[in-house]
């Protein structure tokens, strides 16, 4: 969810030659130098064509944090404008199609403009059977009819599929020592094969968005049977080329990416916002606090667009009714709440629950704030 913390390639290091610098030791770090660190291994067919790492330089005029994270927002504008995107979402967790069709209906009918199955819903991309394929082919033609954006979640990393396709650690020479402990190769076989089915899937049913949980995250890999890499030596870059490939072939066809990670320059359009999961298992009140300090940390280095929040509708990762605002009725004003925090700032949030309203009332006040959001808040 930082930039810092996803930079594979920007090396600072000392230069002994300068010798009028301050530091007695010569130890400033003044020399930059832009290189993957794990890449040694690339080999190059006659006919294979090479793309090499690209860094962006942003000249900065003051040490003033306000002014420096205002630069930093409009390099970003400048240099990857699909960021500037902003589509106001739901979260949905379904369990039939009768409640994607309502939801989409609800979103319609409050001014909502995108619906996301959320995670533990019932879509499965990775299913490219022709039922499946269009059974969500049909309600993407329904939510297109109702004006409604749709899109889907999918999990990549931060899961095990099987020894002959997970990473395997240099150390042991078995699965594991991935960033998330277990999680699959993406030059491995099923790798390759989750990229081609991500595609299929776009290609046949016309969905809009895709919510990539765990993109591939920089994990080495030391299998030699893997046909995406050769081996440890080039499993890094391999990788990452066959990520970066999904992402500009998605972003192409005018997909809406969201992922954690930071792929900004590859085609992705939004990151976490930066906060803990865990903390949405506290009660709203504390919820509403620490919400506010989210968007004030999480919109220094990115525009309020690159950023998402979260509102519990339903229960997530534990805590009990006094986390959660369903029933929505009961709840209106933590409700309503948290949707003029996070508008009133330009940050989408994951309402992530199986409806947007429960009555006329709670309608009437989500039409009211998405209503204020779209003519009176400008960003």
């Amino acid at each position: 969810m930082r930039y810092d913390l996803s930079d594979q390639t920007t090396h600072w290091k000392t230069d002994s030659t300068y010798t009028s610098q301050v530091n007695y030791n010569f130890q400033t770090p003044c020399l930059l130098e832009v290189y993957p660190e794990y890449a040694p291994g690339i080999e190059m067919k006659p006919s294979d064509h090479f793309i090499s790492v690209r860094t962006y330089e942003l000249a900065m005029d003051s040490y003033d944090r306000e002014r420096r994270g205002l630069s930093i927002q409009q390099m970003y504008r400048t240099i990857a404008p699909w960021t500037t995107g902003n589509p106001i979402f739901m979260h949905l967790v379904s369990k039939t199609d009768e409640e994607v069709k309502s939801a989409v209906d609800q979103c319609a009918n409050t001014g909502y403009e995108a619906l996301i199955l959320s995670f533990g819903s019932h879509i499965n991309m990775e299913e490219t059977s022709k039922e499946n394929l269009l059974r969500w082919k049909n309600l993407a033609d329904y939510a297109h009819q109702k004006g409604i954006k749709v899109g889907g979640y999918s999990l990549f990393s931060s899961r095990k599929i099987s020894d002959a396709d997970d990473v395997i650690d240099a150390r042991t020479g078995k699965p594991g020592g991935a960033f998330f402990g277990n999680a699959p190769c993406f030059g491995s076989k099923w790798g390759l094969g989750y990229r081609d089915k991500i595609k299929t899937f776009f290609r046949s049913t016309g969905f809009d968005i895709w919510e990539n949980d765990g993109p591939y995250p920089g994990d080495r890999c030391a299998s030699v049977t893997h046909p995406g890499h050769k081996g440890l030596d080039d499993s890094q870059w391999r990788q990452m080329e066959i990520q970066k490939d999904l992402y500009q072939w998605l972003n192409k066809r005018g997909v809406y990416i969201n992922a954690p990670d930071w792929y900004f320059l590859d085609g992705t359009n939004k990151i976490a916002l930066g906060y803990r999961e865990v903390n949405f298992s506290l009660p709203r009140s504390n919820q509403k606090l620490l919400n506010r300090q989210n968007i004030y940390d999480g919109t220094w280095d990115k525009l309020p667009s690159m950023g998402w929040g979260f509102v519990p509708l339903t229960r997530y990762q534990g805590g009990g009714p006094e986390a959660i605002l369903e029933p929505l009725s009961e709840h209106l004003p933590d409700y309503e709440q948290l949707m003029i925090q996070y508008y009133g700032a330009g940050v989408q949030a994951c309402y992530r629950g199986p409806r947007l309203y429960d009555n006329d009332r709670t309608k009437a006040v989500v039409i009211k704030v998405i209503n204020w959001y779209k003519n009176i808040v400008t960003f």
